[in-house]
């Protein structure tokens, strides 16, 4: 079983890298920690919601593995949107966001210390964020 704090690292890592992918020219934000949280709150909530839509996808029957890949696609580009506007609102992007957790790590592992429903809420969105990543991976194995 996995631990709070593993779910977190392995979490902030995943949502991090995706972050990187999506990550449109530098923006020079001043984050704070509290904002980065709530950032990263916000996109595990997008990231289970691209990964509802690929189980949602997956689910359905296809006359062609194209016609799949196609929805499969637009789940991706809604998702990189998404991401690109919940930065837009915090004047950032996904590089600085993750430049902004190597650089910050302690005082974010201190603040969530602190605010244990927000460590709360991140270990819970976690946890279904990677139950439906496993579904879609299970898929994977099935196509």
């Amino acid at each position: 079983m996995l631990t709070g704090k593993t779910v977190i690292v392995w979490a902030l890592a995943a949502v991090m890298s995706v972050m990187l992918l999506a990550a449109p020219a530098p923006a020079r934000a001043e984050l704070s920690v509290e904002a980065y949280c709530e950032l990263f709150i916000k996109a595990l909530d997008a990231d289970i919601a691209l990964y509802q839509e690929l189980v949602r996808v997956n689910g359905r029957g296809y006359e062609s593995a194209a016609e799949r890949e196609i929805d499969q696609k637009k789940a991706f580009e809604a998702h990189k949107l998404a991401l690109e506007a919940l930065y837009a609102q915090y004047n950032t992007n996904g590089q600085e966001v993750s430049l902004f957790m190597g650089a910050n790590g302690s005082a974010v592992n201190a603040y969530l210390e602190e605010n244990q429903s927000v460590k709360a809420s991140i270990v819970d969105l976690s946890e279904k964020r990677n139950y439906y990543g496993q579904m879609v991976e299970e898929y994977k194995k099935h196509q």
